[in-house]
């Protein structure tokens, strides 16, 4: 069965809501954050969520847990996408941020 992540709570900024059924039962899950993120992004078993203030989180485990990663940025990031092996990451709003998965 797959997961189904919803990102946007305006309730809850820089949390994420996670299900395995769609639509029967959602848990909050602190995303370590609190700004409002708005570009998902899977690469490689990895999702990646940017937003405001140079935010990017990532989780390796379908968007159960969340890691904070450092974008060097405080710009909004408003894209993200991945080269074609996945092994790079890109976030772009004003400024750029790459990041190597290794």
């Amino acid at each position: 069965m797959k997961d189904y992540i919803f990102f946007h709570n305006p309730k809850c900024a820089g949390s994420t809501i996670h299900t395995l059924l769609p639509g029967e039962s959602w848990h909050n899950i602190p995303s370590g954050v609190e700004e409002n993120l708005r570009a998902p992004l899977e690469a490689n078993n990895t999702i990646y969520i940017s937003g405001r203030n140079g935010s990017i989180i990532t989780s390796n485990d379908g968007g159960k847990s969340w890691q904070i990663e450092a974008s060097h940025t405080a710009e909004s990031l408003r894209v993200m996408a991945a080269s074609p092996d996945g092994n790079h990451i890109i976030a772009a709003g004003r400024r750029i941020v790459v990041m190597d998965k290794n």
